[in-house]
């Protein structure tokens, strides 16, 4: 049985102010890979590679994890990016409102152990609510990056109403991740 690349993640939309950050990060001459507008989402759980047969397990742990969530809104805002210090690696957009997602993220971690689900490759850190929005290879003008990242510091892109989690497969392809949804549970 083959493996499956997976992640827990809520889908996020497009909004026309970050399609105008990004023109104005890629006007600084920065070299990166963008993501694409229509895989932009908010990684909850990136879950490395599960079986199939691990498919209903995890999806009945997001049930249970997201037992008495109801529907809620995020708001998209700010940029940052990680490492920080003087490495550029990826640049990113914030949220506002997350206390409900870190604590699903903390319950589905309990019944992950509960179940005994440890998928290979899974990442076991701390929950840090972000959307990546671009992978540097070379920065370019990096004062001027820097300037248009400060200059989005405060920056509101747009509210995300929330009404669902979604189990994603992916697979890396030459020309970037193709990303499939394998199961959803609505709060």
């Amino acid at each position: 049985m083959a493996s499956i690349r997976s992640f827990i993640a809520v889908e996020v939309p497009f909004f026309p102010s970050v399609r105008d950050a990004i023109r104005e990060i890629k006007s600084t001459g920065l070299r990166a890979k963008f993501v694409e507008p229509h895989n932009l989402h908010l990684t909850v759980k990136f879950l490395g590679y599960i079986e199939e047969s691990d498919i209903f397990a995890i999806q009945e742990a997001m049930r249970c994890a997201s037992s008495g969530m109801g529907p809620f809104e995020m708001e998209l805002s700010g940029m940052g990016f990680f490492p920080g210090g003087n490495r550029i690696n990826v640049i990113w957009l914030g949220l506002e409102n997350t206390d409900p997602l870190m604590d699903f993220s903390e319950r589905l971690a309990e019944e992950f152990r509960k179940a005994g689900i440890r998928p290979e490759g899974m990442d076991n850190r701390r929950f840090r609510p972000h959307i990546t929005i671009a992978r540097v290879k070379n920065p370019g003008d990096k004062e001027r990056l820097l300037d248009v990242i400060s200059g989005h510091k405060e920056t509101v892109f747009g509210r995300i109403p929330v009404d669902k989690i979604l189990l994603k497969k992916s697979v890396l392809e030459r020309d970037g991740p193709v990303y499939t949804t394998l199961g959803s549970v609505e709060f």
